[in-house]
């Protein structure tokens, strides 16, 4: 098996639809951040889930762009772990990402509708 890297510790928020998502603060770009909706989930035979997320962004402009295929990252047991959310190794983002303080209000936003 692999080694895993380890790329911290997990921020979760919500979509407007209740679904969890991650929200990461961006290294490379300080004062910004990427959203990652749930896609899927993976049990290994130790029972160890490991959970896949979606960049919203690049969710958002592959409507304007068909063709491109969406970056994913994967968490196991609340960390980021395998795959640098700032570039995934999968697939690199084709959007930019949002202002920390946009992505702040949006979740209070969706805090207060519940």
């Amino acid at each position: 098996m692999a080694p895993t890297i380890d790329f911290g510790a997990v921020n979760y928020g919500c979509t407007k639809y209740k679904r969890r998502m991650v929200l990461y603060e961006s290294v490379l770009q300080p004062g910004k951040r990427f959203e990652f909706c749930y896609s899927s989930s993976y049990q290994d035979k130790r029972g160890v889930e490991t959970a896949y997320y979606k960049c919203v962004g690049c969710m958002h402009a592959k409507r304007y762009n068909d063709g491109r295929r969406i970056p994913k990252i994967a968490v196991r047991q609340g960390r980021l772990v395998n795959s640098n959310p700032d570039r995934p190794s999968n697939f690199p983002h084709f959007c930019q990402p949002i202002d920390s303080a946009v992505s702040d209000r949006r979740q209070r936003e969706r805090e207060v509708v519940n």
